[in-house]
């Protein structure tokens, strides 16, 4: 029996790796055990990625390129090829993969937390900070994410996540003025005009501040969180590949920010100012 012993490192475990047991319990009559109902959530967020996964290269192009190639007309007209092939469901398929994904992220942070809290009351063990590329510790490089939250990390938070919580608010509030709003007043949701409308408005702290600002984030936040959870889900440890990712995050980011502008600068418009005045006169933004 001892041929199949062998000598393991005395190190102790992170309080994360420590095993943890509770007793299952019967819901229903099917037998839940806290581990059972973790591995569920990691499946289902898992899974909530697929939806906008493939709507995200039809909107990175759509918001990122064909403003830059002509912002009068392109983006107006993409979008409208678009919703000829794409179903009318596919919207509230894309919010809910949306919610499903931000919920099953929550819940599985709140565990990992709880988890930690218990193991280190019970075990009394503390995290060490150490030297790591793990791109939960990291980022995708390291660079100034990676002095924040990897070797001098005191933060819990991994920088992909921090990202997820950064586009969580930007997402809504997108959702909010674009589509939303719009329905809650009997309208259709904004396409592009709109857009134009909000990043020309006379008022410069609604142009800065509820459009380029927000905009910009969003479109930097989303980069980072796709293209950085693309490369955690597919377990990218090669720092050779992670750099060309963090570069596509960057050229993501600069033609998002491009596109901003030259829709900015645009001047033709397919609808009046009504709709724009409606929308940010109910988010009390407008006096009437």
């Amino acid at each position: 029996m001892s041929k199949n012993l062998k000598e393991v490192s005395p190190t102790p475990l992170k309080p994360d790796e420590r095993p943890i047991s509770y007793n299952p319990r019967k819901i229903l009559g099917i037998e839940v055990s806290t581990t059972t109902v973790v591995h569920a959530l990691f499946k289902l967020q898992r899974l909530s990625i697929v939806p906008m996964a493939l709507y995200f290269p039809v909107h990175a192009v759509n918001t990122m390129i064909t403003p830059l190639v002509n912002p009068e007309t392109a983006p107006d007209s993409f979008l409208t090829a678009v919703h000829k092939w794409v179903p009318q469901a596919a919207s509230k398929i894309l919010i809910a993969s949306l919610l499903t994904h931000i919920a099953s992220g929550v819940l599985l942070r709140g565990w990992k937390l709880y988890k930690s809290h218990v193991l280190k009351e019970k075990y009394h063990l503390h995290h060490q900070h150490k030297h790591t590329t793990s791109q939960d510790d990291i980022g995708l490089t390291g660079g100034i994410s990676g002095y924040l939250f990897g070797i001098y990390k005191q933060f819990t938070l991994s920088p992909l996540s921090m990202s997820g919580y950064v586009l969580t608010p930007l997402v809504l509030y997108h959702l909010l003025i674009m589509k939303w709003v719009p329905e809650s007043l009997g309208e259709p949701a904004t396409g592009f005009d709109f857009v134009k409308q909000l990043l020309r408005a006379s008022e410069w702290w609604i142009r800065w501040f509820a459009g380029i600002i927000p905009l910009s984030a969003l479109i930097s936040a989303a980069s980072y969180h796709i293209v950085a959870g693309a490369c955690r889900l597919l377990d990218v440890k090669d720092m050779k590949k992670r750099k060309n990712a963090s570069r596509i995050i960057s050229g993501l980011s600069i033609a998002g920010f491009l596109s901003i502008l030259r829709l900015s600068n645009a001047n033709s418009f397919s609808s009046d100012w009504s709709q724009f005045k409606d929308i940010f006169t109910k988010l009390n933004f407008l006096r009437t």
